[in-house]
């Protein structure tokens, strides 16, 4: 019984002077991802190095009691601990108490991880932070491990990049392309050069120590001059604590050709007439490089390499506008003229642009029309039921659109044909208009062609008449011939002389058509008594019954009638309509 209570009261003294902390094992602190004693970290959830990873470790084996692991900030301030859940003793009865009791022993973690967070698990602010691990065994006896040192940084790599210039040539008088480089300190750098499809040409890995300039040639790994295009330069930043950066630097263009010029002409046609919509010429230069350009000369010659005009600068000009006079200030004449280029370098080196065409052309167009096969009888009888138009349409600049024009005889639109570029050399016409409408018996339906030129220049052809022939249109009740234009003076019925050549060809087609007989009948329009009308009809149909029984047609193939305005063709309330509806019709019946 004395030799216990020597025994605790010697454990006691070793506790109290620190001598058990000699004796005992002591606990070792380190981390999973360091062989260090200190590790950089970055919890900001982008999946690198979010979390430390303490790794315990005891060098002897005891019967751990308790055990705590804490970190604390630069100022000595606990901001977040790890511990089991186990109460300590309360009272001095219990402490020597538990010298003489069997107590139970705690597992010791092997490993503990630590995302950033605070006791109140709000994300520490940037800095330094130390821990330690604390352990008691059985017999009270506390020890201590190595504090270590973490940082936490969520802060990634910087960096400004500069480019000299976006355009070099390995040929020419800038034969590499520099960028600046002022980047961040304490992170790894690396870069990649890639083709404008992502495809990576070259690499670079500068580890800790990017260098402030870099340039390249233009070549490979091997020396080998790379192809022309795009290329785009990308670095890529990480720092201890696994934040990321990238820094893009797109469109540099490697161009291995030298010093090229361009000219670009718009509408390259035009005219100084007045009255043409395109008087003058735009002419925009290209240039492959501008850097290091002394001057500039614009050149434009005749067809015969004469010069007419010149025009010089320094300044890079966007377009210029010429419209068409020499350097006296006159107006130059039709023709073919070449504009040129030349570019003088502060290297010497004189550039010339392929010559462009441009057309000065004062002339209107020609322009006509012509017909096979007149007169026009688009009847369905098969004989001349589609009409040839032929065009002819001739200028210097060439035909930019044209027209084709047919006018009803009232001088109203009826037909259309359109297009741009030249014209075709002939036009099938069927007789009908854009609405289906067919042509009238005996009338003229004039023909224009419009064209305008290249350069704006307008024409119109001669109004040229189509002459309709008279037709035999097919209906229900059997053939009809349908004639407005046979001409009786007002009231009267008396047949004029210039209707003999259609009652003559009317004649011709009812001396055809021999097994049919003949029904004359006689149309008004509405202008009028109904009972005058009707008389007036009946009149002028005997009066052309009259005429083809001279013209040998038999009596009894013949009957004539009246009808007033009882069946108008068209509106009455319209000139047009009148005209129309004024009218002689002829029904063959078999």
């Amino acid at each position: 019984m004395k030799f216990r209570i020597f025994l605790v009261v010697f454990i006691f003294l070793c506790v109290l002077t620190g001598f058990a902390g000699n004796i005992f094992p002591v606990v070792e602190l380190s981390f999973q991802e360091s062989p260090s004693n200190e590790i950089y970290f970055s919890p900001n959830f982008d999946g690198s190095q979010d979390t430390v990873g303490f790794l315990i470790k005891l060098r002897k084996q005891i019967k751990v009691q308790s055990w705590e692991l804490v970190v604390f900030n630069a100022s000595g301030e606990t901001v977040k601990k790890f511990s089991p859940d186990m109460r300590d003793a309360t009272n001095f009865a219990d402490f020597l108490n538990s010298f003489t009791t069997q107590k139970r022993a705690i597992d010791l973690p092997h490993s503990i991880e630590w995302n950033g967070l605070s006791e109140r698990r709000r994300l520490l602010p940037e800095g330094q932070y130390f821990a330690f691990v604390k352990i008691k065994d059985e017999y009270g006896a506390e020890f201590v491990s190595l504090t270590n040192k973490i940082t936490l940084d969520i802060t990634p790599p910087s960096g400004d990049l500069a480019l000299s210039d976006s355009l070099f040539s390995p040929e020419g008088q800038r034969q590499t392309i520099q960028i600046g480089q002022n980047l961040s300190k304490d992170s790894f750098w690396r870069a990649d050069l890639r083709k404008a499809n992502g495809e990576v040409v070259l690499s670079w890995d500068w580890k800790e120590n990017p260098p402030v300039e870099w340039m390249w040639d233009g070549r490979d790994k091997n020396q080998t001059l790379l192809p022309e295009g795009a290329y785009d330069y990308i670095l890529y930043g990480e720092d201890l604590a696994g934040n990321r950066a990238i820094l893009p630097v797109k469109g540099i263009y490697l161009s291995l050709k030298k010093y090229s010029l361009f000219l670009n002409v718009e509408k390259k046609s035009f005219s100084t007439n007045e009255k043409a919509s395109n008087r003058a010429v735009v002419i925009t230069p290209v240039f492959s490089d501008t850097n290091g350009l002394l001057s500039w000369t614009l050149f434009i010659y005749d067809e015969k390499k004469d010069l007419v005009w010149e025009m010089e600068g320094k300044e890079v000009f966007s377009r210029f506008i010429w419209d068409g006079r020499n350097n006296e200030g006159n107006f130059c004449r039709s023709g073919f003229y070449q504009a040129r280029l030349k570019a003088l370098y502060e290297d010497g080196m004189e550039v010339e642009s392929v010559d462009a065409p441009i057309i000065i052309d004062n002339e209107v167009p020609e322009a006509g029309v012509s017909y096979q096969s007149l007169p026009f009888s688009p009847d369905g009888d098969g004989a001349r039921d589609s009409l040839s138009i032929l065009i002819q349409a001739k200028d210097l600049s060439g035909i930019r659109k044209w027209k084709l024009a047919i006018f009803d005889p009232d001088q109203r639109p009826f037909k259309s044909f359109y297009g741009e570029g030249i014209p075709p050399e002939k036009i099938n016409w069927n007789g009908r208009s854009d609405n289906g409408e067919l042509v009238e018996s005996s009338h003229d339906y004039p023909a224009q062609l419009s064209v305008e030129d290249n350069a704006g220049n307008e024409a119109k052809s001669k109004a040229l008449p189509i002459k309709i022939d008279v037709l035999v249109e097919k209906t229900a009740l059997g053939l009809k011939i349908r004639i407005n234009n046979i001409e009786f003076d007002f009231d009267k019925a008396l047949i004029k002389p210039v209707d003999y050549p259609i009652l003559n060809r009317v004649a011709e087609i009812l001396k055809k058509y021999k097994k049919y007989s003949v029904q004359i009948q006689g149309h008004t329009d509405s202008i009028g008594r109904e009972k005058v009308n009707l008389k007036l009809s009946e009149k002028r149909a005997l009066s052309v019954y009259q005429y083809l029984l001279k013209a040998g047609i038999p009596q009894k193939r013949m009957k004539y009638a009246g009808y007033g305005f009882r069946y108008p063709l068209a509106d009455n309330s319209t000139k047009e309509g009148q005209r129309k509806n004024r009218r002689v019709e002829f029904l063959l019946v078999k």
